[in-house]
């Protein structure tokens, strides 16, 4: 399991404790980033902008009919199935 944590307004007693707080789990891998220049959404601005580019991409494709979208997996297997 992954778990994230983002404090935008956190000081450098809250990071030190933190990490004290998980050396206790010898067992634990885990990384601590501070300062990092991630977005609200907690990605990087450039990993943010890709993702941002693709749904747009996925839009237009949908809009003129080059992709489908469908209420079930029944529905989809169908389609696949009958042509």
């Amino acid at each position: 399991m992954q778990i994230t944590l983002q404090i935008n307004n956190g000081n450098q007693n809250l990071f030190n404790a933190i990490k004290a707080l998980l050396k206790t789990q010898p067992k634990l891998d885990f990384t601590l980033q501070k300062g990092s220049n991630l977005t609200v959404n907690g990605f990087t601005p450039e990993f943010e902008a890709e993702l941002l580019r693709e749904l747009e991409e996925t839009k237009k494709a949908y809009k003129s009919g080059k992709i489908k979208s469908y209420s079930s997996a029944k529905e989809m297997h169908e389609d696949i199935l009958n042509g």
